[in-house]
């Protein structure tokens, strides 16, 4: 993790993770940082561990919890699913896809 990422974070959960047929390494959970309540966290990895992107989401309209649970490798993409909780409708059902290239 790089020294910027890691003054930050407080601390985070990885929840998820899948492998890519050319051992890259894609996880998924969440992180907090400093004043706000749970992000998710999705992170591509080279096979040696080396962190290639990292994608994060707060819900805009109200800091709550939002949480990366599973993480998934198609043939040339990755899914990153969880969950957002929106004030008064409790934790609703949040997918993203990325390119794996």
């Amino acid at each position: 993790m790089d020294r910027h990422l890691r003054l930050r974070i407080l601390y985070g959960t990885g929840n998820g993770v899948a492998v890519g047929p050319d051992e890259r390494i894609f996880a998924s959970g969440f992180h907090v940082a400093p004043a706000k309540f749970d992000d998710v966290f999705g992170a591509l990895y080279a096979g040696d561990g080396a962190r290639q992107w990292t994608h994060t989401y707060n819900n805009d309209d109200i800091d709550l919890y939002d949480e990366g649970a599973d993480a998934a490798w198609g043939p040339d993409f990755l899914v990153l699913s969880g969950q957002s909780v929106v004030l008064g409708e409790d934790g609703n059902i949040w997918v993203r896809a990325f390119k794996a290239g």
